[in-house]
């Protein structure tokens, strides 16, 4: 895909007005109404979809070119004006229900193995979802990343948010935002 000029000046506008202000309540308030404005006038929009058997809610950032791949068993959103990843999966089988600080431990021996460093760890633990915030390394490009897995659907559901690691007070912050939305449709 290419961006003109203006089309990425644009999108670096509304990337350093998105957290002018706001707190996770703003951003939720701007999800649930499908349509969150920034403070320059530009708009960022969403919509739902329910995925898999279960009717699981997805909601996805609607700006710009957003490429989309929707399978059975997996739908994955990259919309790259934002530089922002959605991927929700639906598993064959139970994933088991380890303590958050196992999990985490296995998700950090799991990207050591393929030569990834992470680090600043955060969890939550939801009503039907846990999830924990981290930042991985590939190199010398660092993601900030949001790994989710759900209670709610036989614990066959997980999936992964993530942005640059320098837009997690933005592009993080509006990712989070969708989860606990998503989990309050659950």
């Amino acid at each position: 895909m290419v961006q003109t000029d203006e089309q990425i000046k644009e999108w670096e506008r509304g990337k350093n007005t998105l957290a002018d202000g706001w707190d996770m309540e703003v951003l939720k308030e701007g999800i649930r109404k499908e349509r969150l404005e920034l403070s320059d006038g530009n708009v960022i929009r969403f919509s739902t979809e329910n995925c898999f058997a279960e009717k699981m809610p997805f909601i996805k950032i609607e700006n710009g070119d957003t490429l989309s791949e929707k399978r059975e068993d997996a739908i994955i959103q990259i919309n790259p004006q934002s530089t922002t990843i959605q991927m929700l999966i639906h598993l064959s089988q139970d994933i088991g229900n380890p303590p958050l600080n196992e999990w985490k431990d296995t998700i950090v021996s799991d990207l050591k193995k393929i030569g990834k460093r992470t680090e600043n760890f955060r969890m939550e633990k939801l009503k039907y979802m846990d999830y924990i915030c981290y930042e991985v390394s590939d190199q010398n490009i660092w993601t900030y990343n949001i790994t989710f897995r759900m209670h709610k659907y036989e614990r066959k559901i997980m999936g992964n948010y993530n942005c640059l690691k320098s837009d997690n007070r933005t592009w993080g912050l509006l990712l989070e935002a969708l989860l606990h939305e998503n989990h309050s449709k659950l």
